[in-house]
């Protein structure tokens, strides 16, 4: 076992627990693939960052992929997974999996421009060959979420689509061992970095400088993103959903946050304070 599929983790008892990436990667697709059969789905093919993170393996510059798709995964059931990847990328990929690696041939706008439609059908060309290679063309394929120029291509290839993301959402409501050490590490090292912020939470402080302190010790220990920016003070604590900006802390006043912070092997935890 390498040392980038094993990581110790500290318990708060100083005990120590075995954290095992691959095992965790294993039990995550076994899931995907229990929750697809519970769905009566033979395959699903999956655009989300995170859907492709939980069954196959995870990829760089997630947040960019949040919103322009240039990697995708095929799930079947009773076969093993494809990964398109980005181009540049399928370096870091081979080295932590060893499946159906493939480069993927972008076709979103944002990077074919005036050859977007012509690159689309030759994405959803490979994506048909390889249903078709595994007897599942035809067969009602779960996708999770989709550009409407990708969905159109895919419709227009034969591909019957259905909504995977209800089975996505079923096999990841339940965590396997190497998930809770993992949510875990991350909730303490959510608990660092607000520590950090409320050693800077006094008068003449701004928003932005609470809510950069809380990123920036994340990030320091690991975390990949924060989802929202939600950090507000004094009268702007109410209603709430506002989010940090440069209105400096005034003496007396509450400060109200909630972290949304993505931390390492893409965990989320949430919590929610007012000072």
């Amino acid at each position: 076992m390498s040392v980038a599929d094993a990581v110790r983790v500290v318990e708060p008892t100083s005990a120590y627990a075995e954290f095992d990436l691959r095992r965790m990667r294993r039990e995550r697709l076994a899931r995907t693939r229990h929750s697809l059969r519970a769905h009566q789905l033979p395959a699903a093919l999956l655009f989300d960052p995170l859907n492709v993170w939980y069954a196959v393996v995870e990829g760089a510059m997630p947040v960019f992929n949040l919103h322009v798709s240039f990697r995708w995964a095929l799930v079947p059931v009773e076969s093993e997974p494809v990964l398109w990847e980005y181009p540049e990328s399928m370096h870091l990929t081979g080295a932590a999996w060893s499946g159906d690696l493939r480069a993927a041939k972008g076709w979103s706008f944002f990077g074919s421009g005036s050859n977007s439609e012509a690159d689309t059908r030759a994405f959803a060309a490979q994506v048909a060959r390889v249903l078709s290679e595994r007897g599942l063309l035809g067969e009602p394929i779960g996708v999770d979420r989709l550009e409407t120029a990708g969905h159109l291509a895919l419709a227009e290839a034969g591909i019957t689509m259905v909504d995977a993301q209800p089975a996505m959402e079923r096999a990841r409501a339940i965590k396997t061992p190497d998930e809770l050490i993992a949510i875990r590490t991350n909730a303490r090292n959510c608990d660092r970095a607000i520590e950090e912020m409320l050693g800077r939470m006094r008068p003449g402080v701004t928003e932005n400088q609470l809510w950069g302190t809380l990123v920036g010790t994340g990030l320091q220990t690991g975390a990949l993103w924060c989802e929202t920016r939600l950090l507000s003070s004094g009268p702007r604590t109410n209603p709430w959903m506002q989010e940090a900006t440069h209105r400096e802390v005034q003496d007396g006043d509450l400060v109200a946050f909630d972290t949304d912070l993505v931390g390492e092997n893409g965990y989320l935890t949430d919590i929610s304070r007012t000072y």
